[in-house]
């Protein structure tokens, strides 16, 4: 049994980078559909979206260690993100704070992953997820994601986690003042979920955290980000008319969560006859019609 699910684990992260090839050819074509419209290409804005591609599949690859029977994980959903009208936007704004945000958030989720030790993740996240909560307030939210974990063969010493990143949180957020940036704003969030119809992608990585969570590993913590970055943007959002790209960053995280809940979607719930998995495949291609 352990010999089979070596062989799963390798298999997995050996098709990630394929997955990961085919988003970087998704995203070269998408700076060449974009210079063939306005003229305008940068190598910046090329690099900056590949580093994200690379570190979004890097987290797909980690998790995947730990459900080794999800080797379609980042198939999708890293082809949804090179294609998506957000990423470029992420990319191409002057404004540096929304690509740093993005690719130090997608750090701290790979050592989500990556890490079972809750004193290295408290030594790891605490100051990535300070520097979110710097550079964007919703984030501070971020800090309770473990408040529903247990001890368990991913997690162990989970109480340096369970009670010293919510302490850090609480000292960040004295420290900068967090609660100068608390108002009630909903409209973001309504134009995200529910104008944009992102409210499905929403539920797909609800599927997905469902999916991490057993009985034996309890709550992923790398989900925390799903549900508390909208509370977030509920109460921290600080509504800037002349920077609207915060309502990308959500995009783009609710669609990265995505993959999770597809691949979930695939192995627990489709079919496993060729026409459910064509089923899949065609409804995988639909929803490129709400990130284009």
């Amino acid at each position: 049994m352990n010999l089979h699910l070596d062989q799963v684990k390798k298999f997995s992260i050996r098709t990630h980078l394929i997955w990961m090839l085919l988003g970087v050819l998704a995203w070269i074509g998408r700076q060449v559909w974009q210079f063939k419209q306005s003229g305008f290409f940068s190598a910046m804005v090329l690099s900056k979206g590949l580093l994200l591609l690379l570190l979004a599949s890097a987290v797909y690859a980690a998790a995947c260690r730990r459900r080794p029977g999800f080797p379609f994980l980042g198939f999708f959903p890293l082809l949804w993100l090179a294609l998506s009208r957000f990423q470029w936007d992420i990319c191409a704004q002057p404004d540096q704070r929304y690509w740093i945000w993005t690719a130090i958030f997608l750090m701290g989720e790979f050592f989500l992953f990556a890490l079972t030790d809750g004193r290295k993740l408290l030594a790891v996240l605490a100051p990535l997820w300070t520097l979110l909560a710097v550079i964007f307030p919703f984030s501070f939210f971020n800090f309770l994601s473990f408040g529903w974990v247990r001890e368990n063969r991913f997690l162990r010493k989970s109480s340096w986690v369970c009670f010293g990143l919510p302490l850090m949180g609480l000292a960040a957020w004295l420290i900068l003042a967090g609660w100068t940036s608390t108002q009630f704003f909903w409209l973001s969030l309504f134009q995200v979920l529910l104008n944009d119809l992102f409210i499905s992608f929403f539920l797909l990585g609800c599927l997905g955290a469902m999916s991490f969570a057993t009985r034996k590993t309890s709550w992923a913590p790398a989900f925390g980000p799903l549900f508390l970055l909208p509370v977030g943007f509920l109460f921290l959002s600080q509504p800037d008319v002349f920077n609207p790209l915060s309502e990308d960053l959500l995009k783009w995280v609710l669609v990265f969560f995505a993959g999770f809940g597809w691949e979930s979607f695939r192995r627990d719930v489709m079919d496993r006859s060729w026409h459910g998995r064509l089923l899949w495949l065609v409804l995988g291609l639909a929803f490129f019609g709400g990130v284009l």
